[in-house]
Parts: structure tokens; sequence; C-alpha cells
């Protein structure tokens, strides 16, 4: 795979673009807020044994927690609202 380095402009932090071939778009290229400061060059990373599927169900776990929580504010609000008396008659 090929990467280069780029600089957000906006906010100063440092990206970089993976290609892994010359077919690839380079994304940042065709944003004016990424500034490429370096060649594309090959690299190959030694990879590490990682299970994935178990990754995948702890950011799912946490979008859950978030979802609930959020479910528990609108209810939440929701009672507030209902406790409000009408007072139009």
């Amino acid at each position: 795979m090929k990467i280069a380095l780029y600089k957000n402009t906006e906010y100063d932090y440092d990206a970089v673009q993976v290609i892994n071939g010359d077919h690839d778009i380079k994304y940042y290229d065709d944003h004016p807020e990424y500034v490429r400061i370096s060649d594309f060059i090959e690299v190959d990373f030694p990879m590490i044994k990682v299970d994935m599927n178990s990754k995948k169900v702890k950011a799912i776990d946490k979008k859950i927690e978030k979802a609930k929580a959020g479910i528990e504010l609108l209810e939440q609000t929701k009672a507030e609202l209902l406790s409000i008396p009408d007072l139009r008659g």
C-alpha cells in the first residue's frame, strides 16, 4: 500500500492518505483544507492478530449505551412536559 502525509489547514493536524493502487482516488487532493506535505511511499506493515469481531461488538455496545442514555433523556423531558398543567382554560 502507498501512503502520504497531509496537513489540515483549518485545524492544524496531520492526516495519512492510504491508497492501495494507482487506480484509487486520492481523497484529500480533492479537498482544499488538506495539503499534501509528503510524496506517496510504499509501506508494508507487519500485521498483528486482532479479533475484529470482539472489537466491533465493543463499539456497538458503546453505541447502544449512548442510545439508551439519549432515550432516557427524551423520556425524562417528555415526562416533564406532560407534568406541566394545562393553563389554557
